[in-house]
């Protein structure tokens, strides 16, 4: 038995039923909650390994449930769930930190995929944070940035930090720790969330486009990130 442990908020009594359901035939134990107020009032949100947040609640957003979640427990993987497809939904759950995004109607053999997967991800992101607590490569310097990947932060060289949001970071990262290669929107996406996640090419685009801007906030060489026409991204270690 995993000690993998999985929150439920969902306020459909019947889907929730399922999704509990699911979730115990892959034998993580796991809490169910139908209000915001209900998960809030616990101390379930600091605990769990993974949640799965239905985005449309009755006492208020299921987003307001993943800035908690991020603030919280930053370590834990979010799926979100929701009968709203629309791509902005999908893009600002992302922004948000959410690892994947799941559409209702769905087959519970689809969320228990998608559930192991952010699990096994989640896991590997502890164990490289643990592995790499007390290395000094955790800090490194390039193009005018300082980065902490233990801390999550990013810095200019006159210690001004970047606020970046959580997916900014990722993204940021991904390119910084490959200087000088050309990374495709997949391949990008592929290190920031994993082969199982789908993104949408404008979801890269505006990522690289807000990350650039808050570069350029910061008296950062905007031209680190160069766009190389029908290919990719690069990260280039001289600007």
């Amino acid at each position: 038995m995993t000690s993998s442990s999985v929150v439920i908020l969902e306020d459909d009594a019947d889907v929730r039923t399922v999704i509990e359901r699911a979730i115990a035939s892959e034998g993580y134990p796991s809490k169910s909650f139908g209000t915001l107020g209900a998960l809030f009032a616990g101390d379930a949100l600091t605990r769990a390994d993974c949640f799965l947040v239905d985005i449309t609640l009755p006492d208020g957003s299921g987003f307001d449930v993943l800035r908690a979640i991020r603030s919280k427990n930053p370590g834990a993987g979010i799926i979100v769930l929701s009968g709203r497809t629309d791509e902005i939904d999908t893009v600002l759950g992302l922004e948000l930190g959410a690892d994947d995004y799941v559409c209702k109607p769905f087959r519970a053999r689809e969320l228990r995929a998608r559930v192991k997967a952010v699990l096994r991800r989640t896991a590997d992101r502890k164990f490289a944070r643990k592995a790499a607590q007390d290395s000094p490569a955790d800090v490194f310097e390039i193009s005018g940035l300082r980065f902490n990947r233990r801390a999550r932060w990013v810095r200019t060289l006159q210690d001004f930090k970047i606020p970046l949001t959580t997916l900014e970071y990722d993204v940021l990262l991904a390119l910084a720790t490959q200087p000088d290669t050309v990374l495709s929107r997949d391949q990008i996406m592929d290190r920031v969330r994993g082969p199982d996640w789908a993104a949408f090419d404008r979801t890269v685009d505006g990522v690289i486009s807000r990350i650039r801007s808050k570069l350029e906030k910061a008296d950062v060489s905007h031209g680190a990130i160069k766009t190389i026409r029908n290919v990719g991204y690069v990260f280039t270690s001289e600007t």
